[in-house]
């Protein structure tokens, strides 16, 4: 992408959404070219370049495009500089620099070696996780990586990004995935393109490794603005999650605990009548806990670890956190386990114990979400007080679990509890915007963008929606969950501009 217009391209190019800004004053950030430009009309992204003195502002009316030049047609003063503007090259639908930064699975690596090859590359990367090709354009002095796996993606541009090759220091950006190679002949039901062809795909990826622009953070709590707060955390993405739940451990002999033996303790326990003394349940537990990890997957025993959890000193609860934490997740996805861990969860009441319970079950959250019985487990982590890395997992693996039917009603669930802070919604709702063209065309998916248009009331949700949804209109309006989801953009009033988004589009 050409992004140092000449003055006498940009003034004979047709009108369209963007504007050029020429001669830019180097102290001036995006936020203060997005609120004197937004006086004209909805920004729909923005690219600021200081090292060459310009800028691209992309409205999402033409009409405020034109209207904004004609204002500032004769030399409008901007900062200490008079600037100059034109129109910028046209795109066809509306996409912002943070949908062309989302990460992908696909790597552009720029600045290789003249002698790279392939195999060059996916020696390079393939400690990052399973390469499924790579390719070079040696004319171009660059090349492309492609994983099967997003996380590894990410991990491999955090790592590599700056670093050499073959002596020669790369840079690296996202770009988009390449189709399968089989794809025109699978018939797929509900057929929707993974990615829409994005107008500057591979020079976007480019140009962001060169300048370094992309926005992070998640900006104000109730609005989700494309372009600025909308970008999924790679730092989160990265994160070594579990692919799969891990099994119980070998179970052992529990010669002084037989059956009998346990339900005369849990008869103990449950007296209502005269409470068990002090003492005596302390010398219970003392002979309860060496097997805790046993009994709680036993359909008594299970009984006997949510007494402890409940009646228990600090002293004995710790221990037993202690003893079932490295096996939690195994035992939550069990039929009588689930009980014990929640009972465990929900009597947790130092931070010590809620460490070990975090560590323990943090890198088999999306697991854990996804499972039968897990996903309960997940649920009552989403409403204690460390409670952001339920989040942050389903922010990080948003389109592995959103598709699961356990997963998809769990993570409803976490957004709609009184413990889920504005921040947190809006961390899940970014990766659902990331993701909306899947998740709207599947059926546990669309449950979770219904609650992002009917139920978040974040200001601007219809609006990035629009975006993301735009390109891919053909397919979404002949499908019957896409199709609701286009339906209810269009029978809003509170943002016109992107049902005016979706029928210019049509």
């Amino acid at each position: 992408m050409d992004f140092d217009y000449p003055m006498s391209h940009a003034a004979d190019s047709m009108p369209t959404r963007s504007l050029w800004v020429g001669n830019v004053d180097p102290g001036l950030s995006n936020q203060d070219l997005i609120a004197i430009f937004g006086k004209y009309g909805r920004v729909e992204s923005l690219r600021l370049l200081p090292d060459k003195e310009c800028a691209f502002v992309n409205f999402l009316r033409v009409e405020d495009a034109i209207r904004a030049k004609e204002d500032m047609h004769s030399g409008a003063r901007i900062g200490n500089n008079t600037v100059r503007v034109g129109f910028g090259k046209g795109e066809s639908y509306a996409t912002g620099d943070a949908q062309a930064m989302q990460p992908t699975r696909a790597l552009w690596i720029g600045n290789i070696a003249p002698a790279a090859t392939p195999d060059t590359l996916s020696s390079a990367f393939e400690p990052y996780g399973t390469i499924e090709s790579a390719r070079v354009l040696s004319h171009k002095n660059c090349g492309f990586v492609n994983f099967v796996r997003l996380e590894d993606a990410v991990r491999a541009k955090q790592a590599m990004n700056g670093k050499s090759i073959d002596g020669s220091v790369v840079r690296i950006g996202y770009a988009k995935v390449p189709a399968a190679k089989n794809e025109s002949s699978l018939k797929l039901r509900n057929p929707v393109p993974s990615a829409a062809p994005l107008t500057v795909s591979g020079q976007i990826a480019e140009a962001d490794a060169i300048t370094g622009t992309t926005q992070r953070g998640l900006g104000s709590d109730m609005v989700l603005e494309p372009g600025f707060t909308l970008a999924i955390d790679e730092d989160l993405v990265a994160f070594p999650y579990a692919t799969q739940l891990p099994n119980l451990p070998e179970p052992t002999q529990l010669p002084s605990l037989q059956q009998s033996r346990l339900r005369d303790i849990r008869k103990l326990m449950e007296a209502t009548g005269s409470p068990i003394p002090k003492a005596e349940f302390d010398q219970l537990v003392n002979e309860l806990m060496p097997y805790v990890v046993e009994l709680c997957t036993d359909y008594v025993g299970n009984v006997l670890i949510q007494k402890i959890a409940e009646r228990g000193d600090p002293a004995q609860k710790l221990e037993l956190v202690r003893r079932v934490g490295p096996h939690m997740t195994s035992i939550g996805v069990h039929k009588n386990g689930t009980w014990a861990v929640q009972r465990i969860i929900d009597t947790a009441d130092s931070d010590e114990q809620r460490r070990i319970i975090v560590e323990s079950i943090k890198p088999y959250t999306p697991q854990l979400l996804l499972d039968q019985l897990g996903n309960y487990v997940a649920q009552k982590l989403a409403v204690q007080a460390s409670n952001q890395f339920v989040f942050d997992a389903i922010h990080a693996r948003c389109m592995e679990v959103a598709q699961g039917r356990f997963g998809a009603r769990a993570i409803r669930t976490c957004l709609e509890s009184t413990h889920a802070t504005k921040l947190q919604q809006k961390l899940v709702a970014v990766a659902l915007v990331t993701n909306a063209v899947s998740l709207a065309t599947n059926a546990n998916g669309h449950l979770l963008v219904n609650w992002l248009l009917e139920s978040s009331k974040f200001s601007g949700r219809f609006r990035v929606l629009s975006h993301q949804l735009a390109p891919h209109l053909r397919y979404l309006a002949t499908h019957k969950l896409g199709a609701s989801t286009i339906s209810k953009i269009l029978d809003q009033t509170s943002e016109p501009d992107a049902r005016d988004l979706i029928l210019n589009t049509l």
